[in-house]
């Protein structure tokens, strides 16, 4: 303390020690800034006030220069805020002063001149570092480095004589103190906890009913949170003003875990109690009221044996127009997944016939019927007055056989003369008609009748087959078509045609009045062929292969050549063979440059060791008359 003697300062100590309130009231407000850089801060207590306690003023020195190094010139308006960090923060007070600058760039002001009550009392009563920012107004000027404010020792012990044990004496008031006769005698020290000090004093802005939410460190503003209300009336609405119940949101809502509707109370043996409801509510328009009327489906748990040995419960559909009040649908989904439906549902019921021969009615099998025919003798005979449609999931079932995976199974003719379909299948998601047997026939079909199929079959998808015929066991003939009592073709799992008579293209000829037959060229082995062109360049010419054709057959192997001139030459013969291409020469190492056309023929790729395959079985008689036999049985 040896500096400060015969300076202001310490004749300012000297005459506050008069007494000790007021070296207290004048020294508990004096701090002093650290410099810093460039900037020199120093706080003293102003005194030109009177009989007001402690001003709440600050002396605050600093320097002003440009990057350069330049000092301003004329007045420069400057801004001062204090703050908790170094660094960044919001302010907690700020202010702004026009200063004039000395040669130098020097000023010194007093922080909170520019308010009538000086600094605020509570930026001292947290025991929290303050930083002095001091922003230049001018172009281009960032803010100045901070300055820390401390605290001067004697000042800091003057603070203390406010306080006791560090407390407010407001902290020491009792609740309900009326006067000091009154007063309750002071508690045992020993088993009184030390009453909380009062929270530092609060800022911002708010709007009334919004639950307010921190902006900062020590400031409040409005949330999304809007309440009317309080206690068990309370509404609360986020993003909306006017809560229509406890708790309204306005826009979408996530639930990051289980959303749980409890029951609305404890069951009884006496009742059992529902879940809490979950609404549905649509809005509809009444042209006799000529108003919207909310149309509100509730969906909730119903308990279900109350009071015995197998309590259970059911999810219920409840229905309510305008204000009426929800009332039961009768749509409830039990425990195993059943579903009960209200009365008069109109789902059809099962039929179930003991004899049936003759169809003269219309028969609908919708969605969920089951009806079982057992006719006399082996045949359904669907008169030209009836029909029997069967939809996809119904059930069609005959004596003595088991439902498809399709739901469909009849091991049985059905026959009719009503000139249309007697089995057609149409499905939207999969195949309209499948036949499966372990003994006979999967689908058999057979028509008398000129330009009718006995099966006919069509697609309408991408990949999809008009007819699908497959052999499961031996992998053999999918397809076995019978055109006449002495002939017949079959088509392979293989993709192979082979017929008893010929194969034809059939062309329409003389303006399509008629049409002929063009008849394939049959081989005993499976050869591809393609045809070209070429000339001759001083006796000679390379013709490349065709690229697809050469990727259809197998040119490793020795394939074909066929030359013919087209003019007047020695000849032509091929060399040098390869892959991709062969070489032309004319005789006798002849010159001409004659123009000539060729035809190559070579092996189907994938066929190269099928010579004239043995088809015996596909065309067993014994077998096609078995088969031509049952077309006839069926026929009858």
């Amino acid at each position: 303390m040896k500096h400060l003697q015969n300076t202001p300062w310490a004749r300012m100590i000297s005459s506050a020690a008069l007494t000790t309130g007021l070296v207290a009231s004048l020294l508990a407000g004096s701090v002093m800034a650290a410099p810093q850089n460039s900037s020199l801060a120093s706080v003293v207590a102003d005194t030109t006030t009177e009989n007001q306690g402690v001003p709440r003023l600050v002396r605050f020195s600093g320097v002003v220069k440009d990057s350069a190094g330049a000092v301003p010139s004329g007045d420069v308006t400057l801004t001062f805020s204090l703050d908790e960090q170094k660094n960044g923060g919001s302010p907690l007070w700020s202010e702004t002063q026009t200063v004039q600058l000395s040669k130098d760039g020097r000023y010194t002001v007093l922080l909170g001149f520019a308010s009538a009550d000086g600094l605020p009392r509570d930026l001292f009563m947290t025991n929290r570092a303050r930083w002095v920012a001091v922003q230049p107004g001018i172009a281009g000027m960032n803010e100045l480095p901070r300055v820390l404010l401390v605290g001067v020792p004697y000042a800091i012990k003057a603070a203390d004589a406010e306080t006791l044990g560090g407390l407010p004496a407001s902290a020491f008031l009792l609740a309900n103190t009326a006067s000091p006769s009154t007063a309750a005698p002071a508690a045992d020290s020993a088993s009184t906890t030390a009453p909380v000090p009062p929270a530092s004093t609060v800022t911002g802005t708010g709007t009334t009913d919004y639950i307010p939410i921190w902006t900062g460190t020590s400031t409040l503003g409005n949330s999304s949170l809007f309440q009317t209300g309080s206690g068990s009336t309370a509404k609360v609405g986020i993003g909306t003003t006017t809560p229509a119940t406890t708790l309204d949101v306005k826009g979408g809502s996530t639930v990051r875990g289980t959303l749980t509707m409890t029951s609305t109370g404890t069951a009884t043996a006496t009742s059992g109690k529902n879940s809490q409801p979950v609404f549905f509510t649509a809005s509809a328009f009444n042209s006799t009221s000529k108003s919207a009327t909310n149309e509100t489906f509730q969906w909730q748990s119903e308990p279900a044996g109350n009071d015995t040995a197998s309590p259970s419960g059911t999810l219920n559909l409840l229905f309510g127009s305008g204000s009426s009040k929800t009332a039961e649908t009768g749509l409830s989904i039990a425990p195993n997944g059943q579903i009960s439906f209200a009365l008069g549902q109109t789902f059809p019921t099962n039929k179930v016939v003991t004899t049936l021969n003759s169809l003269t009615g219309n028969v609908s099998l919708a969605a969920g019927s089951n009806i079982t025919i057992t006719p006399s003798g082996n045949t359904l005979t669907i008169a030209s007055t009836g029909s029997l449609t069967v939809t996809h999931d119904a059930t069609l079932t005959g004596s003595g056989t088991t439902t498809s995976p399709l739901g469909i199974a009849i091991p049985m003719t059905l026959s009719g003369n009503s000139g249309n379909a007697i089995v057609q299948g149409v499905n939207a998601n999969g195949d309209g008609v499948v036949g499966t047997s372990g003994a006979g026939d999967g689908v058999n079909g057979n028509s008398s009748v000129i330009n009718k199929s006995g099966v006919y079959g069509s697609s309408s998808a991408n990949g999809g087959y008009g007819v699908f015929g497959r052999n499961a066991v031996d992998g053999s003939t999918g397809f076995l078509g019978k055109v006449a009592i002495g002939g017949a073709c079959t088509i392979t799992t293989a993709g192979d045609l082979a017929c008893t008579g010929s194969k034809s293209a059939v062309v329409p000829v003389d303006h399509g009045t008629r049409q002929v037959a063009l008849y394939a060229i049959e081989s005993p082995q499976n050869w591809f062929e393609d045809f070209g062109s070429g000339q001759l360049a001083n006796g000679s010419a390379t013709i490349q292969l065709e690229g697809l054709f050469a990727q259809t057959v197998n040119t490793g192997v020795n394939y074909h050549v066929y030359l013919t001139p087209n003019g007047d030459c020695k000849g032509l013969y091929v060399t040098a063979k390869t892959q991709t291409s062969f070489r032309v020469h004319e005789l006798g190492k002849g010159t001409s440059n004659v123009a000539f056309d060729y035809r190559i023929v070579a092996e189907r790729k994938g066929y190269e060791q099928i010579r004239m395959a043995d088809t015996s079985r596909a065309f067993d008689q014994n077998r096609l008359k078995a088969v031509v036999h049952h077309l006839k049985e069926t026929k009858k």
